[in-house]
């Protein structure tokens, strides 16, 4: 595919969008999912680039703003499936929140576009990278943050290519990609064109270094990374997925059938004499130190087993103005209960709703599964020898909070998640991607429970063991390596790579700016 300077520049606003629409598409197809094809990330932005080249400010924006809406709605459609099917929301309503949330997503495209209409095209190869991770790491902290599914995640069952997300994190990922497509756009560009400018060949070079610094820094990372492996002491786990329907979950009529399956899928792993046991997100459908329940998990499976369970379960205390909830992860041995971890990061329009009084209709939503109160620190729980650092469902999606338990001493990551919400839609696939770059990013393993899916081991390399199907029950145990090794992303500066790339691309835009006033 080769674009010529003479006829692009004349290209009409609807065959642009088209060509961002392209993109989109593209990158949807590139994601994780049911159809997934990761080569498409390496030029999924080209068809983007050859739209917004040669556009005016307002028109780039626009166009951004088209290809984030476009994308945004193909990437997170599962949206109103969680919030129709399993939330209560009537359709409608459902399909608003979803066009609403991808408007806000596009924002961030929108911006990019605009800060390469900016700055002059032959700096694309340098600012492209810096601006799209800068705008990603934005995106994660505005508005309590939503950092779901950036570029990198494409690439989770390729661990040989993320390797240097334990130096930057998973926007070291993000970077290589979108310097290759920026790239492969300028170098098309200018097959027709009369030749290089003096700028374009310094901008190429640095993309052509920066690759090589991805590959070299990749191929050393690795196999650091696997001597370590090979050296670290294992510790026996299994994980248990219950499948149990969304429908029943809370249903007291079922609690019991939900408890005896568990206990039973937990009791077929005895053979293999797993030390850990792990159960997903809110698998005990009651409160552990209320409910008489809990007796029955202590005598048919810890007190005979000698086992430690991690689970989740729901918590409440009684506050000044009435009871607080919390969605909960409990260890437990024979002895009793030896730790407890309250969710942190919680869903909005899930587990809360900002500005209730104002988004009033989307209380269904959270009335289907209760409005919880945020868990305060995150420190590791004492785990039969171990201190593992909790992630619970949503929170699995940023890297700090990983990084955060792995820096508090934790030896392991342990991942509890329920996706029965997204049905047999791409999320889980997401989900899990996501999953696998904590791992690397913090060079521990994880031991992942879902309720209907993925379950499955991560070792600190990212390669995935024992993954569970979708929508079925589920018990494996497998050996993790126990490391204690110091990420570079983790512990060092690495995990303010984001932000040093959004300073820069501000510095080059606002450098270009200031270059354009003076020669008009």
């Amino acid at each position: 595919m080769v674009f010529r300077p003479s006829a692009y520049g004349g290209l009409p606003f609807s065959a642009r969008t088209g060509l961002a629409a392209l993109s989109a598409f593209f990158l949807f197809a590139a994601a994780p999912g049911i159809w997934q094809f990761s080569p498409l990330v390496w030029i999924g932005l080209v068809p983007l680039f050859a739209a917004l080249d040669g556009c005016g400010r307002k028109r780039a924006f626009v166009l951004g703003l088209f290809f984030g809406l476009v994308l945004y709605l193909l990437l997170v459609y599962w949206v109103v499936v969680a919030l129709h099917r399993f939330g209560g929301l009537p359709y409608p309503a459902a399909v608003l929140v979803l066009v609403l949330l991808a408007a806000y997503m596009a924002l961030y495209p929108a911006l990019f576009a605009l800060f390469t209409a900016v700055a002059p095209p032959s700096l694309l190869p340098v600012l492209a990278p810096a601006a799209w991770v800068g705008l990603d790491w934005l995106r994660s902290i505005l508005l309590t943050g939503f950092p779901w599914m950036d570029l990198g995640y494409d690439l989770y069952r390729q661990p040989q290519m993320i390797q240097v997300s334990s130096l930057l994190g998973h926007h070291a990922v993000t970077f290589a990609i979108v310097t290759v497509n920026a790239a492969v756009y300028r170098f098309l560009r200018r097959r027709k064109a009369a030749g290089a400018s003096r700028g374009e060949a310094a901008a190429m070079a640095v993309a052509a270094a920066v690759m090589l610094a991805f590959i070299t820094g990749n191929v050393l990372a690795g196999n650091t990374v696997e001597k370590k492996i090979a050296a670290a002491p294992r510790k026996r786990i299994a994980i248990v997925q219950g499948n149990i329907p969304q429908d029943e979950k809370w249903n007291p009529d079922f609690q019991e059938k939900t408890l005896e399956k568990y206990l039973r899928l937990s009791l077929g792993t005895a053979g293999e004499s797993p030390e850990i046991i792990v159960w997903p997100e809110t698998a005990l459908p009651f409160y552990p130190l209320e409910s008489p329940m809990w007796r029955t998990v202590e005598e048919k499976l810890l007190a005979p087993a000698g086992v430690t369970l991690v689970t989740g379960a729901p918590h409440r205390e009684n506050g000044a103005s009435g009871p607080r909830y919390y969605n909960s992860a409990f260890v437990a041995g024979p002895t009793g209960i030896r730790g407890r971890y309250d969710k942190q990061h919680l869903v909005p329009f899930g587990e809360y709703v900002p500005l209730r009084r104002l988004l009033f209709f989307l209380s269904p939503v959270v009335d289907a599964i209760g409005d919880f109160t945020a868990g305060a620190g995150g420190d590791p729980l004492p785990c039969k020898g171990l201190r593992i650092g909790v992630l619970i469902c949503f929170e699995t999606i940023f890297p700090e909070l990983a990084a955060e338990r792995t820096r508090k001493g934790g030896d392991m990551l342990v991942d509890l998640t329920n996706d029965a919400w997204y049905g047999m839609t791409s999320a889980p696939w997401q989900d899990l991607a996501m999953a696998v770059f904590r791992a690397v990013e913090c060079r521990r393993s994880m031991a992942r429970a879902a309720n209907t899916g993925f379950s499955a081991f991560i070792d600190p390399a990212g390669r995935m063991y024992r993954v569970s199907p979708l929508f079925a029950p589920y018990a494996a145990v497998h050996d993790l390596p126990v490391m204690k090794t110091k990420s570079f992303m983790a512990f060092g500066p690495g995990g303010r790579f984001g932000p040093a790339c959004f300073l820069a691309a501000v510095a080059m835009v606002l450098a270009a700016a200031r270059k354009n006033r003076n020669d008009a």
